[in-house]
């Protein structure tokens, strides 16, 4: 047990050179043997004998050491991948089961430095060019797990300013991973929201104010970019439920609460946008279960865990679904685990279709400017339907730029017969596109709308028409009129 106690304290001395770091990182064989010391550390007897001498988890700090994301040699994940019997998901199941092991235990000193370990660990295997390593822990848990974390740090006597920063940073990578909207709503569900305001204060008066900015965007600023999701958005109307039973002190003002305060206002104004959606549709099939006919709110059903978009009223609506809805279910999971990206359902591409249409109809007065401007409208009688309106939504917050219809051509066979149509109009349809937030990629989803959208906006009382047919009825104007 000695020796055991001596290997990481040695590599911890020598680590003091970054150097000497570097070189026992990329030498052959070092990795491998600290990685099996680490995955035996969880047997009931080591663990016991570690913590009798005085240095719990000895190997986890050691991993830490050796691949820590700064300077880290290429071979050095590979290596520590293929020491694990199972690969990759074995790895990041050991690395949540030592995390949750100490999380649910009392609020001891030895107890925070485990943890600390763990979470910064957990950072390390996260932030890596691997992505199989952080697709794996993702699915056994990792978000839910580093929100616990979040809530444990917050219940400590002494000063966690720095861990809940890893822990941030943690989840802020998750988020932009492969299928990031799945990895969000698990993140609010699992009480993301309520976890990062009350670490808030704490982390404003104890950080130096440039470490405060960066933690007051991490999670604000990125979230922001989720709320074009009909699913993220019903998860965010549950989290703000929950922030607003905190008794939580804002009086401090700071960078964290500014940036919260844009992330609640936007939250608010889609989930009333949602909410005038959902009178319109009928609650009883909300349930993800097709026989049944219980009527509730929304935001009150319950998500699968496993494929984290089936929802259910109860456990038990569930439990009998589950026979019809395994195959699917395991299909996602698979998808979530190789990093393929899940088909966005018809419902999420009509809601950010219905953000679309609320944009345009509230620019109306800009959208005419950057259009009558545009050099090419200047210069010729090019039609309307010739250009495109494109809103950014992966920016916070948001812009909206003017294209020519060419810019999209040939690019996909969908688009091509939505631009045909628009232009073949002659000034009475536009097209719109929308970029959205899917994780490590985009995603551009193309809307044609009416011109009358904008010019509804733009019409002075003394240019009405009267229609020919009908004298009550105001003739549709068009851009190309103007």
């Amino acid at each position: 047990m000695r020796v055991l106690t001596i290997i990481p304290a040695i590599i911890e001395m020598m680590s003091h050179s970054e150097v000497l770091r570097h070189k026992m990182a990329s030498t052959p064989g070092v990795v491998t043997m600290i990685t099996k010391y680490w995955m035996a550390e969880g047997s009931v007897n080591l663990e016991s004998a570690f913590a009798a001498a005085g240095a719990p988890h000895p190997f986890t700090k050691t991993l830490i050491i050796l691949i820590k994301p700064e300077n880290r040699p290429s071979t050095c994940l590979p290596e520590f991948i293929a020491a694990v019997p199972g690969g990759a998901k074995s790895a990041a199941a050991h690395a949540i089961m030592q995390l949750n092991a100490v999380v649910g235990q009392p609020l001891l000193p030895r107890h925070f430095y485990t943890v600390r370990n763990h979470t910064t660990l957990i950072g390390n295997l996260s932030f890596s060019t691997t992505p199989t390593l952080l697709l794996e822990l993702l699915c056994q848990g990792m978000i839910p797990s580093t929100v616990r974390t979040l809530v444990w740090l917050e219940k400590q006597p002494t000063n966690t300013p720095d861990e809940a920063q890893t822990a941030c940073e943690t989840l802020d990578a998750a988020i932009m991973c492969s299928n990031g909207p799945s990895w969000v709503v698990q993140a609010l569900d699992a009480g993301l929201l309520p976890a990062a305001l009350k670490s808030a204060s704490r982390i404003t008066l104890q950080l130096e104010k440039p470490r405060s900015l960066q933690y007051a965007t991490l999670l604000p600023n990125f979230l922001c970019q989720y709320l074009v999701y009909k699913s993220v958005v019903r998860s965010a109307a549950k989290a703000l439920r929950r922030t607003a039973r905190l008794d939580v002190d804002r009086s401090r003002g700071g960078p964290i609460w500014d940036a919260w305060g844009v992330f609640e206002a936007l939250a608010r104004d889609r989930i009333a946008l949602k909410e005038s959606l959902d009178e319109k549709e009928s609650k009883s099939q909300k349930c993800h279960r097709g026989d049944c006919r219980t009527v509730m709110d929304p935001d009150d059903l319950l998500r699968c865990t496993g494929c984290i978009s089936a929802i259910y009223c109860d456990r038990a609506c569930q439990k009998m679904d589950w026979p019809l809805h395994k195959l699917a279910c395991k299909k996602t999971q698979q998808l979530l685990r190789d990093g393929i990206a899940v088909p966005m359902s018809p419902g999420e591409t009509r809601f950010i279709g219905k953000i679309v249409f609320k944009d345009i109809g509230e620019n109306g007065e800009l959208m005419k400017a950057l259009l009558t401007a545009h050099p090419d409208k200047q210069s010729s009688r090019r039609s309307s339907s010739e250009f495109v309106f494109h809103f950014d939504y992966t920016r916070v917050p948001s812009t909206m730029r003017l294209l020519l219809t060419s810019d999209l051509s040939g690019m996909h066979a969908e688009w091509d017969k939505i631009v045909e149509d628009c232009v073949r109009s002659e000034g009475e349809m536009m097209v719109a596109t929308a970029e959205v937030q899917r994780g490590s990629m985009t995603r551009t989803l193309v809307y044609p709308f009416p011109t009358t959208m904008i010019i509804k906006k733009s019409l002075k009382p003394g240019k009405q028409v009267r229609s020919r047919d009908d004298p009550d009825k105001l003739e549709h104007w068009r851009l190309d009129d103007i």
